[in-house]
């Protein structure tokens, strides 16, 4: 029966756990953002409709990441377009300055820490990001229209916005996790001179009557700790039985 019991519950907790969960899908101009239900988000650039783009170039893949603890940073990352053979002399631009890029890692290049702010800075103040060969023609791009909104709802979901960490608006306010002067102090009450308090037989008698073990049998022997002056704490065998939860 106790095995049976234990199988029970398990299958009741998987049965009630659902996993993460994203939450609504958002879109800004080329941009769309969405969070999970960590509040850990995401905003990708949009590909334009064939027929809006100028000329030969694909589109450029940009994802950015921001976890939801305050002290992370985020990190944007560029896919590597399949029509690529020289990745050496490959250049990375926002509109007309361009950006130092990163080592290639599994096909992307990844921007972090304040290489990322830095990006997502000039981003925000640019139109185009372009990726260019050797000869200076862009070979993919992707329209920056609607990113400083989309990093704006990402800074909102986050509780980031007018803070130190946020991406777009930044101030003073604090994190909802990391309040001033906030502080939880733990101490062990003074140890009591006066000895365990034990309960009267009506008070024992009270304590077992509904335990369902069908016995009039009081459990023997009883642990009792003094734990202040006002409070003793009685450790009692259960009487139905024995073993490792039975107390």
């Amino acid at each position: 029966m106790f095995a049976s019991s234990i199988l029970l519950v398990a299958v009741s907790s998987l049965s009630s756990y659902m996993g993460p969960r994203p939450e609504a899908i958002a879109t800004f101009g080329d941009w769309a953002t969405g969070c999970d239900n960590e509040r850990n988000c995401s905003a990708i650039a949009l590909a334009p409709a064939a027929v809006d783009i100028d000329g030969p170039s694909d589109h450029l893949e940009i994802q950015i990441e921001q976890q939801s603890a305050h002290h992370l940073d985020p990190m944007v990352s560029i896919k590597l377009p399949q029509r690529t053979d020289d990745v050496a002399q490959l250049t990375l631009w926002v509109d007309g300055s361009p950006i130092g890029l990163p080592d290639l890692e599994n096909g992307r290049f990844v921007f972090t820490g304040r290489m990322a702010r830095g990006l997502l800075q000039k981003m925000r103040a640019g139109d185009l990001v372009m990726l260019r060969d050797r000869d200076g023609e862009a070979i993919a791009r992707s329209s920056l229209l609607g990113l400083t909104a989309a990093l704006l709802r990402i800074d909102e979901q986050q509780g980031k916005d007018g803070t130190s960490r946020a991406l777009v608006r930044t101030g003073n306010r604090v994190p909802y996790d990391d309040l001033p002067g906030y502080r939880v102090s733990l101490t062990r009450p003074a140890r009591s001179i006066r000895s365990p308090a034990a309960p009267d037989a009506k008070a024992i008698a009270a304590l077992y009557a509904n335990d369902g073990c069908g016995s009039d049998k009081s459990p023997s022997p009883r642990r009792m700790d003094r734990l202040d002056d006002d409070h003793t704490l009685m450790i009692a065998p259960w009487r139905c039985g024995s073993g490792a939860y039975n107390l």
